[in-house]
């Protein structure tokens, strides 16, 4: 019973992923065929949970941690994006939970990067630090595309990376 909690699951799941020999790291204490006899490998469990889960959300859709971990990224960064309509997404209600989430096309993420670059990747290219970058974008008066409130949360539109020089003799 504590190992479905903690994987976020029915017992029932388990006991079919058992019998179907979806998990393998299984191990029995004491003679007695008893759940409390059991062990399971608990990231193994969670492992094969997440993939039942994505198969029945969509195989191809993202979510926040992945779309991320693409965007080199964390999740608190992504989520204002997001709720911006920046960053394009669908909210389904994730099976395990019961709780309204977002999740994200691969198409949207690779048009959102084609057309937007991190501050932290603009300083990156340069060799240098993001709040540099932003101090002389500022000076050369572009205006990022999405800006959270912090230097380090900005993205600006590629395209506008035609108007910027950097000096580092200047910086």
């Amino acid at each position: 019973m504590k190992l479905a909690h903690r994987c976020n699951c029915q017992l029932r799941e388990l006991v079919e992923a058992v019998l179907q020999d979806q998990l393998e790291g299984i191990v029995r204490a004491g003679d007695d065929l008893t759940f409390p006899n059991l062990f399971v490998n608990l990231k193994e469990a969670q492992e094969m949970r997440r993939r039942v889960v994505k198969q029945k959300i969509g195989i191809k859709l993202l979510t926040i941690r992945d779309a991320a971990a693409v965007l080199k990224t964390t999740q608190v960064k992504v989520y204002p994006l997001v709720r911006s309509g920046l960053l394009p997404s669908i909210s389904r209600l994730h099976p395990s939970t019961r709780k309204r989430q977002f999740f994200i096309e691969p198409e949207a993420l690779e048009e959102f990067q084609r057309l937007h670059i991190s501050i932290a990747g603009i300083a990156s290219i340069y060799g240098t630090r993001a709040d540099i970058i932003a101090r002389r974008m500022e000076l050369l008066g572009i205006e990022p595309s999405f800006d959270p409130g912090g230097r380090t949360g900005r993205f600006y539109r590629r395209s506008d990376l035609d108007k910027f020089t950097f000096d580092r003799l200047a910086a």
